[in-house]
C-alpha cells in the first residue's frame, strides 16, 4: 500500500511539473521579438569579437572553452516566431528569421549541422542577427527550457551582462553553501568543497553560460539540503524534481554535476550513525533511480509532446541519437580508441593539472594525519562508503556515453567535481571536528 502511494505521488508529481515546464516556455514566448532584438544583436557582436573559442593558461596547461552552446542557446530564443510560439517553443530553430528564411531542415542524426564549410555557430548567429537567409536548422531533440530565463533577462542584458549576472547568482549560492558547511560541519569539509571546485576550473566559469544551468539546479539543492529542510524522507523527491529540471535547461553538458552532487552533500549533512553499508548503498541506488527517473522522464515527456503538437516525429530520431552519444555505430576499434587514446586524454589533461595534484596532495597529507589519530575505521565508515561509490560515477559515465565525452571533452571534464568532492571529502569529513554550531550548543550547556 505505501509502494502504491509512492508511486501516485511520483505520478501527480510528474504530471504537476510537465504542465509547469510547458506553461514556462509558453508564458515568456509571448515577450515579443521587439523587445529582445536589440540586446540579441549586441550579443552576437559581442560573440563574434570573441571568436568560437576562448583561450586560458590554467597554471600548466593552455584550455579552452568554446561560444558554440552560448550562441546556439541565443539564437533559438532570437529565431523564436511571434506568430507561431507552440511551434517555435517544441522544433526549437536556430538561424531562423520568420518570413524570409527559405530553407528549414529538420533535426537529424549525428553532430550539429551547419550552415558553411567551416563550423562556427558564432558566425551563423552574427548572420542570422544581420537578415542572411542562411540555412536553419531544428533542434527538437531538447526542452531548451533555459529560453524561460534567457528570453526575459534578454530584454534588459546583453549576453556579456548576463554571463556575470549569473556567474555572480553562482557565487552567492556557493557562499550560502560554504558558510553552511562551516557553520554545521566543520573547516575541513568547507574546504574541501571549496578545493573541488576551484579543481575544475570554477574561477574560469564566468566566460560563459555552457552548462551553468546545471550547476545552478546543483547548488539550489545543495544549499536546500545544508538547511536541513529536506529530510531522508524527501530526498528522493527533490532528487526526482531536480533532475527533471536539468533535462529541462541543460544540452546534455555535465548533467552528472547536477544529479549527483545534491547527493554527496546530504551524505556530508546526514548525522544518522545507526546506518549499516546495506541501508547506505540502497538508499544510494533509491538516489540513482530518483535521477534517471525524473531526467529520463522529463526529456521523453517534451519528445512526446512534441510528436503530439507539431508532428515533429523526433521520438525515434532522439533514440538514434542517444546510440550515437554513446558510440554505439562506432566499430570496437573506434570505440577503444575514443574512449582509453583520445576521451580520457582529453578529459585528463583538463581535468588534472598541476593545482589539482597540489589539491590532491594537500588533501592525502590531511588524510594521513587522520588516519594516524583515528586509525583505519575512519575510512570504512558507511557515510564514506557513499563517497567512495560517488566518486566513480563520472569514470562510468566516461565509458559508456563515450562519443559525447569524446567530442565535448573542454566541459565534460567538469563531471570530476564529483570524484574531487569525494575524495577530498574521504580525508575531511572528520567526525571529530566539531561543528560552529556545536561549539555554541556546549557553551550554552556549560552556562
Amino acid at each position: 500500500m505505501n509502494i502504491l502511494k509512492q508511486i501516485i505521488k511520483y505520478i501527480i508529481v510528474y504530471i504537476v511539473l510537465m504542465i509547469i515546464l510547458f506553461s514556462a516556455l509558453l508564458i515568456v514566448s509571448v515577450i515579443p521579438k521587439s523587445a529582445i532584438e536589440e540586446n540579441c544583436k549586441e550579443s552576437a557582436d559581442q560573440l563574434l569579437k570573441q571568436g568560437e573559442k576562448i583561450y586560458y593558461k590554467s597554471f600548466d596547461r593552455q584550455m579552452y572553452t568554446d561560444n558554440s552552446t552560448d550562441s546556439i542557446m541565443i539564437n533559438i530564443v532570437y529565431s523564436m516566431d511571434d506568430n507561431n510560439k507552440i511551434e517555435s517553443i517544441m522544433k526549437c530553430r536556430r538561424n531562423y528569421n520568420p518570413g524570409e528564411t527559405t530553407r528549414v531542415w529538420e533535426d537529424m542524426l549525428g553532430n550539429l549541422p551547419y550552415h558553411s564549410s567551416r563550423f562556427s555557430m558564432v558566425n551563423e548567429f552574427y548572420q542570422t542577427t544581420k537578415g542572411i537567409d542562411i540555412n536553419s536548422y531544428e533542434y527538437a531533440r531538447y526542452w531548451h527550457g533555459y529560453i524561460v530565463l534567457l528570453r526575459p533577462l534578454l530584454v534588459f542584458f546583453d549576453y556579456k551582462e548576463i554571463i556575470v549576472i549569473m556567474y555572480l547568482v553562482l557565487s552567492v549560492l556557493l557562499t550560502i553553501l560554504l558558510m553552511n558547511i562551516y557553520r554545521k560541519k566543520g573547516l575541513p569539509q568547507t574546504i574541501a568543497v571549496l578545493a573541488a571546485f576551484i579543481a575544475v576550473e570554477y574561477l574560469e566559469w564566468y566566460q560563459n553560460m555552457q552548462g551553468n544551468y546545471v550547476l545552478l539546479i546543483a547548488l539550489i539543492s545543495s544549499v536546500l539540503i545544508s538547511t536541513g529542510k529536506i529530510t531522508r524522507k524527501h530526498l528522493n523527491l527533490l532528487l526526482f524534481i531536480e533532475s527533471g529540471f536539468i533535462a529541462y535547461l541543460d544540452l546534455l553538458t555535465f548533467p552528472l554535476v547536477g544529479c549527483v552532487v545534491p547527493v554527496i552533500i546530504y551524505n556530508l549533512f546526514d548525522e544518522e550513525e545507526d546506518t549499516n553499508n546495506k541501508k547506505r548503498f540502497r538508499q544510494l541506488v533509491g538516489n540513482g533511480v530518483a535521477c534517471i527517473l525524473g531526467f529520463g522522464l522529463v526529456w521523453l515527456g517534451k519528445l512526446v509532446i512534441s510528436d503530439w503538437l507539431v508532428n515533429t516525429e523526433i521520438v525515434d530520431l532522439s533514440i538514434k541519437q542517444l546510440g550515437f552519444r554513446l558510440g554505439m555505430y562506432l566499430s570496437s576499434e573506434q570505440l577503444k580508441a575514443r574512449m582509453f587514446h583520445r576521451a580520457y586524454q582529453k578529459i585528463f589533461y583538463y581535468g588534472l593539472t598541476k593545482a589539482d595534484l597540489i589539491i590532491i596532495i594537500l588533501g592525502t597529507i590531511y588524510g594521513l594525519y587522520c588516519l594516524k589519530k583515528y586509525g583505519p575505521k575512519y575510512y570504512f565508515s558507511s557515510k564514506k562508503l557513499v563517497y567512495y561509490l560517488c566518486m566513480i560515477v563520472p569514470f562510468i559515465w566516461y565509458t559508456i556515453v563515450v562519443e559525447h565525452s569524446y567530442l565535448h571533452f573542454f566541459f565534460t571534464y567538469r563531471n570530476l567535481l564529483i570524484s574531487y568532492l569525494c575524495l577530498l571529502l574521504i580525508y575531511a569529513d572528520n567526525p571529530g571536528v566539531k561543528s560552529i554550531d556545536n561549539n555554541i550548543e556546549e557553551d550554552k550547556n556549560n552556562d
